[in-house]
């Protein structure tokens, strides 16, 4: 690692690591089936690296990658319970998912799926799993746009906009800041039900549920998922659990004791499912 200091070099390593960290979990938890024991994550102390300086005597050349360092194709990994096990991890496909994580929407996916892996609780460990879902349906909703009708055509859309929009002059622009105007919080307001009512006016026959499994199999081409002794195929009524648990967290309804097993089992399928899609995106480059 070239770098002025130590510092520097911290920060260029903390960057590098962090990047293989999240690649090495991925890879790892993909090998290890036993999803309803724990979730494996790698993690490191930033206090115990140690550093050996060695002054550069050769001409540095700009142009080449200044962060490269060498990684065997396995590690080893330890776990101490009342037994030893040693773990040996074939990470031959590190360099392929680490060129794909400079894909912001890969890298966003398996940001929020190392972070699910850590959560020990099992909301938070829900939201990030289900963070990745909201990106693909906005992300890639035009993939699967033949596969869905719109209730009202454009020039019905176009036809309600033009009778609302003298009710909400300028909110079709983007919201204003406090230094911007003093009246800001109403035109906020404005702008926030001008854009509600045109995203409605989009509003399609299928349901969400529906045109998630429906992105699902036909892009990311995942007919079912299967970890361990997790599986299950990827269908409307599936679909549509994941995304009532996600309201019934994001509106703050309590949940009954005997609902606990049940969003715990569904927090599991909708990480493998992640996991899956992540799969997918390598496999296709999409």
């Amino acid at each position: 690692m070239k770098a002025v200091d130590q510092n520097e070099c911290a920060q260029k390593l903390a960057v590098l690591v962090d990047k293989v960290l999240k690649v090495a979990s991925f890879i790892i938890q993909k090998n290890f089936k036993n999803q309803h024991s724990t979730h494996l994550r790698l993690i490191y102390n930033p206090t115990e690296i140690s550093y050996t300086e060695i002054p550069i005597i050769e001409k540095y050349d700009e142009e080449k990658s200044p962060d490269q360092f060498l990684i065997n194709s396995t590690i080893k990994i330890q776990h101490f319970v009342t037994i030893k096990t040693i773990q040996k991890i074939d990470l031959e496909p590190l360099d392929k998912v680490i060129l794909k994580s400079k894909d912001s929407n890969f890298c966003f996916i398996l940001d929020c799926y190392y972070r699910a892996l850590a959560a020990t609780d099992y909301k938070t460990k829900y939201y990030n799993a289900f963070a990745p879902i909201e990106l693909i349906e906005e992300q890639y909703k035009n993939k699967t746009s033949k596969n869905t009708s719109k209730i009202l055509t454009l020039q019905e859309i176009e036809n309600i906009k033009e009778k609302i929009s003298p009710f909400f002059i300028d909110s079709e622009k983007q919201q204003v800041s406090a230094k911007d105007d003093s009246t800001r919080h109403e035109k906020n307001l404005k702008f926030n039900i001008y854009n509600s009512i045109s995203t409605s006016l989009n509003t399609t026959s299928e349901s969400r549920a529906y045109k998630l499994q429906k992105l699902l199999t036909e892009y990311f081409e995942i007919t079912d998922v299967k970890s361990g002794i997790l599986q299950y195929n990827i269908d409307s009524k599936k679909m549509k659990d994941f995304i009532k648990r996600r309201n019934q967290l994001f509106h703050a309804r309590e949940m009954k004791p005997e609902q606990e097993e049940s969003h715990q089992n569904l927090c599991l399928e909708l990480i493998i499912l992640i996991e899956a899609i992540l799969n997918s995106m390598l496999k296709l480059n999409c």
